[in-house]
């Protein structure tokens, strides 16, 4: 309902009955089964069935979904699209680190709007996954700017000690997509399907 275009509701539609699905298969239940909840912060959670360790987080941009899930430990996830980014000197000023402000700031003006688009996806799947939301937390959350990066170990924040950051694979060079997920000393198998479902176990 909160969608402002008829495209929009059916990609929502198609969307969350896309998630909801999957994490039946997960849980070896119906789909009718799965029933959702929030936290205070809006990150969503199983509310039924209970005490299943499940965790899982989305994200769309047009009709790119992404859907991360795992047992026992927190995590996010976050997809963008370079056209989302517009003014990369004033978003900067918004959610840079003053280092992170420096190292788009040098890059050539073609590389920099790619550079806000990794910082903006990693930041964004950190702060899913510890909870905390969008907000304050943007400037005082750090992210490395490679453009490879896999399983790099973050600071410590809400809810982990520290986390691990994977860059995924877009399908499309205008998407930078990103997971983070507790470190909890247990190394993390991450693997991603060919229907670009994220798995965390």
């Amino acid at each position: 309902a909160r969608m402002s275009s008829p495209l929009g509701r059916k990609r929502a539609v198609a969307r969350l009955g896309w998630r909801r699905r999957i994490l039946a298969e997960h849980l070896g239940i119906a789909p009718s089964d799965v029933v959702y909840d929030e936290s205070a912060n809006g990150k969503p959670g199983l509310l039924l069935p209970s005490g299943t360790g499940l965790e899982f987080s989305a994200s769309h941009r047009g009709s790119v979904g992404l859907l991360a899930i795992g047992r026992d430990r927190p995590l996010g996830v976050d997809v963008e699209a370079a056209d989302e980014i517009g003014d990369v000197d004033a978003l900067l000023r918004r959610v840079a680190t003053p280092s992170e402000a420096g190292a788009i700031g040098a890059l050539e003006a073609a590389a920099r709007t790619a550079g806000m688009l990794r910082l903006w996806t990693r930041k964004e799947a950190r702060l899913k996954a510890t909870g905390e939301g969008i907000g304050p937390g943007l400037r005082h959350t750090e992210v490395p700017l490679d453009v490879a990066v896999w399983g790099v170990a973050l600071g410590g924040g809400a809810g982990a000690s520290a986390w691990l950051l994977y860059a995924l694979d877009a399908p499309s060079a205008d998407l930078a997509a990103a997971l983070v997920v507790a470190a909890d000393g247990r190394p993390p198998t991450v693997s991603v399907t060919a229907r670009h479902e994220t798995s965390v176990s």
